[in-house]
């Protein structure tokens, strides 16, 4: 049989990459939970190992069976921990939060916090990539779920408020406000000529 004859001829196995992967924004949507609450019990309980163990392997998954831009997510992974993980620092900085695990100083976000917006930054281009280019509404849902991923954290241990509850997420929901279409540009402009 000529090579170009067995390059034609069906597989007997289904590939599950991630273009032909139907299931890879519900996959994307699980693992994100799932890293979330790695994220935040490992900081919560000191075992910021484990958060990052989780996300390592939480990534690698997203990179085989849900990424369709794997250099693009990797960038957009690295934004958005570097613009979310100064976000939050000012946050610190401010007293507004106090981190568990904390490291090198007490207001500058910690790993798992770090973690959290790699976590985060995968779905953009998965289960959230239906936000891309909706920047108005990307600051909306930003206000909204921002605050309730704080106030979840609070609620397990991982974040103290430093003020009072409507200063805090009135500050979070603020911050998440400019944060989220900051990274909905950054992933519009990474995988503008990969679609």
């Amino acid at each position: 049989m000529h090579p170009n004859q067995l390059a034609s001829q069906p597989s007997a196995l289904p590939a599950m990459t991630a273009p032909e992967n139907r299931l890879r924004k519900p996959l994307n949507f699980v693992a994100f939970q799932v890293g979330w609450f790695a994220c935040v019990l490992g900081g919560a309980h000191g075992m910021v190992w484990a958060s990052a163990l989780a996300v390592g392997l939480l990534l690698a998954l997203h990179f085989v069976w849900v990424s369709h831009n794997r250099r693009e997510d990797l960038l957009l992974a690295l934004a958005a921990a570097g613009i979310g993980g100064a976000a939050d620092s000012v946050l610190g900085a401010a007293g507004l939060i106090r981190f568990a695990s904390p490291w090198p100083l007490a207001w500058v976000e910690p790993l798992w916090m770090l973690l959290l917006w790699v976590n985060f930054a995968t779905t953009l281009d998965a289960s959230l990539s239906w936000m891309r280019g909706r920047f108005a509404l990307g600051a909306v849902l930003g206000a909204i779920g921002g605050p309730l991923a704080y106030w979840g954290g609070v609620r397990l241990g991982a974040l103290e408020l430093g003020a009072a509850g409507w200063q805090v997420y009135g500050a979070v929901a603020l911050a998440w406000a400019a944060v989220m279409p900051v990274l909905l540009l950054v992933a519009r402009s990474l995988y503008r000529d990969t679609r």
